[in-house]
């Protein structure tokens, strides 16, 4: 349901495209529901395995952040419209906003122990990029993710 609300939230359209950054837990179930959506999805780890696993459920990208630069990497393809992050690092929070096009929407759903980010307010402000908060979601939230 907390995955299900994030996009919901996110205001996702079919042919966006949406990165995840941390296929965990939560971000697989925010690949797949973003996919039911109709979007194209980026999903990003550090761990082979759950890149594998978001291949196995239909990634269009997978960006193994181990290796890559997952900023440069997604604005290679153009940037995304939205970025959900259930992964808790304030170095995943800013790379997830970095990746985004102008008009994006970083959702954010993890709490970062510190509780802090860096969060470049020219870059904000100037791209229109929308900061949304999501943390948990309903039944009845659940019910209405099957379509948008």
């Amino acid at each position: 349901m907390t995955t299900c609300k994030a996009v919901k939230v996110s205001g996702l359209l079919p042919s966006e495209r949406a990165a995840i950054f941390g296929i965990g837990g939560l971000g697989h179930l925010a690949q797949q529901y973003a996919q039911i959506f109709g979007a194209e999805t980026v999903a990003v780890d550090i761990t082979a395995d759950k890149l594998r696993l978001a291949e196995e459920l239909g990634a269009t990208h997978t960006v193994d952040a181990a290796t890559d630069d997952p900023v440069t990497a997604i604005q290679a393809l153009g940037g995304a419209d939205v970025a959900i992050v259930p992964a808790a690092s304030p170095r995943v929070l800013e790379q997830a906003h970095a990746c985004l096009r102008r008009g994006g929407r970083l959702v954010l759903v993890s709490l970062p122990k510190d509780n802090a980010m860096n969060l470049p307010i020219f870059e904000t402000v100037l791209g229109g990029i929308s900061v949304i908060g999501s943390i948990v979601g309903t039944t009845i939230a659940a019910k209405r993710c099957r379509k948008p």
